[in-house]
């Protein structure tokens, strides 16, 4: 277990080796009620998840009696969604928007691992990593047009889509602290 949050095992390959794989998953619901100047009531839902795999390789390079000290090359990917609605817009009328993301993050760790006894051991690691993020989002918005020509009242609806896709690139600092719990 591990802060930022990540759940995985650390498989000893031998003394000087080990690997770690990891997975991580988040999800959030949310919705708000509001009362426009109009009177109409606006409703916004927000629904997001992200799961995410990672591993990572512990070379150890130093031992003085229950701590290990190591580096650590780590790669991880998270495909993460996200999706928005507001209803009983007078305005604009119903409007969705859409948004997918992958992550793909490499990453170089200084770490030191201490065992307090059998079963229990904590660790903490700092170093680099370099993140890629690309993403691709979609909005829709209905507008509805009333209009009374001759005696008829007559309403159009328009659903009007826009997408957009983005890259970037970030490099920032990376550290990590948790429990381990040998069996």
């Amino acid at each position: 277990m591990a802060a930022p949050s990540a759940i995985g095992i650390l498989w000893q390959l031998s003394d000087r080796i080990a690997v770690r794989p990891e997975v991580t998953l988040s999800r959030t619901s949310a919705e708000s009620n509001q009362n426009d100047p109009i009177g109409s009531a606006l409703v916004t839902t927000d629904d997001s998840y992200a799961v995410g795999v990672g591993i990572g390789a512990l070379f150890y390079v130093g031992r003085w009696d229950s701590l290990r000290t190591y580096l650590v090359p780590r790669f991880a990917y998270t495909r993460s969604s996200t999706s928005a609605a507001i209803n009983n817009n007078t305005i604009l009328g119903p409007s969705t928007s859409e948004s997918r993301a992958s992550n793909y993050q490499t990453s170089g760790a200084f770490g030191g691992q201490y065992t307090f006894g059998r079963h229990f051991g904590l660790f903490g690691e700092a170093g680099v990593s370099y993140t890629r993020t690309n993403t691709s989002s979609s909005t829709s918005f209905t507008t509805t047009l009333t209009t009374f020509v001759n005696g008829a009242i007559t309403q159009t609806t328009r659903v009007q889509t826009s997408g957009a896709s983005t890259r970037a690139n970030a490099i920032s600092t990376r550290t990590a602290v948790g429990v381990i719990l040998y069996f």
